[in-house]
């Protein structure tokens, strides 16, 4: 992507100070990776500590090679266009350089999040680069590091060998088994096992992707009692425990009926329980339009349910508690687009549910059983844990199993 036709249109504000990085090749993947993070958020425990690059001697040899699996699963092929970009010119006299983006930019270059690994993670700058940087600091340090520790296993399986017969036997496929690239490290379990870097390949690497993960559609009404329920203390807690290998679907119509209507070219809803139903319904469907990942209208729609009161009151105030611009949502619920979308979830939910069918109504990868709804309702995190068939099940799944 070129960047210099972006500082034509838009002000880029650098926000880069010199980094004076140790001479190693751990200390250099970790100055990698700590410039990954100051352009991306990734909400993981141990980033602090592998991205201390001046400390990079305090690691032990499990810490050293996590490093490497994380280096090779935020590598430049997966943030390039997107987060960092090629530009000797933007990076002037440095090898690189950090800039802030307007929203507006930001929303023209489509990088407010990126998904790596199946995760999605927000952008909070972008990285310009020399090609020279990425040699430096990820290429050569990952192709040395690679050979180290490939070197070191063959070590310890010659003193292994060396020590005893049997040890000999249990390790004598091992070197075969273990890949001289570390790119392919964590291609399966058996590889990774080989490698010795199981751990780091399920921290780092197997993370559930779109096809793994399970597909949870709720069919609900803003205001009737048994969804909210649903929500709030079924659905909410799921997304809770088990976020990473769910896509939640919401889908706010229910058994509303719609009417159109060609002198306005628009579509009048008519809702069970009454004009106040249509109206939260409509704001609901504004808040997933306008705000599109889960994480960013799940808390809304769980404040709504969990407050009775006068709807655009709590739509207010739940907007301010979750980040939500109500203007916007209000312009969007008087708006033809606004009805448009409500009447996409009434063809939907004609198509999906059984008319006059009870809510909530929900599917599970696209089905709908007594079974499916009777644990939905009684255990909804189990029924996700027990579907979901992807790697790396989240903690609550293993305690489950």
């Amino acid at each position: 992507m070129a960047l210099h036709l972006f500082r034509d249109q838009f002000s880029l504000r650098p926000t880069s100070t010199r980094a004076t990085v140790p001479d190693n090749d751990l200390a250099r993947l970790m100055y990698y990776l700590n410039c990954v993070f100051n352009a991306i958020e990734y909400k993981d425990q141990d980033v602090r500590r592998y991205r201390d690059y001046h400390n990079w001697s305090l690691l032990s040899d499990t810490e050293q090679r996590a490093v490497l699996v994380f280096a090779l699963a935020l590598s430049p092929n997966e943030l390039d266009g997107q987060v960092f970009f090629h530009s000797d010119e933007l990076c002037g006299d440095n090898s690189n350089k950090f800039y802030e983006l307007s929203q507006v930019r930001h929303q023209l270059l489509a990088v407010q999040s990126i998904v790596i690994s199946g995760q999605t993670h927000n952008v909070k700058k972008i990285m310009t680069y020399k090609m020279s940087w990425i040699q430096n600091n990820y290429i050569e340090p990952v192709k040395r590091l690679t050979y180290y520790f490939n070197q070191q296993r063959e070590r310890q399986i010659a003193a292994a060998r060396a020590k005893s017969a049997r040890v000999t036997y249990a390790y004598q496929s091992s070197p075969s088994n273990c890949p001289t690239s570390s790119a392919d490290w964590c291609k399966t379990k058996e590889i990774a096992a080989a490698c010795e870097v199981t751990k780091q390949c399920a921290s780092f690497v197997w993370k559930a992707t779109d096809n793994d993960r399970v597909n949870f559609t709720i069919y609900y009404e803003a205001l009737c009692a048994d969804c909210r329920q649903f929500i709030i203390t079924k659905v909410w807690f799921a997304y809770q425990a088990v976020a990473d290998i769910v896509n939640l679907t919401f889908i706010p119509y229910g058994n509303a009926h719609e009417v159109y209507r060609p002198e306005t070219k628009l579509y009048q809803f008519y809702c069970q329980h009454g004009p106040d139903e249509c109206y939260a319904n409509l704001i609901h469907t504004c808040v997933i339009a306008l705000y599109p990942e889960t994480q960013q209208h799940i808390p809304f729609i769980y404040c709504m349910d969990s407050i009775v009161d006068d709807v655009e009151k709590v739509a207010r105030q739940c907007a301010k508690n979750t980040s939500i611009d109500f203007e916007k949502v209000a312009t969007c619920t008087n708006s033809r687009m606004g009805n448009q979308l409500q009447h996409t979830y009434a063809v939907e939910t004609e198509r999906t549910k059984p008319t006059e069918g009870f809510v909530p109504w929900v599917t599970l990868n696209g089905n709908h059983t007594k079974e499916i709804q009777d644990l939905a309702e009684t255990d909804l995190i189990s029924l996700i844990c027990d579907t979901y068939k992807g790697p790396n099940p989240p903690a609550r799944c293993k305690k489950i199993l």
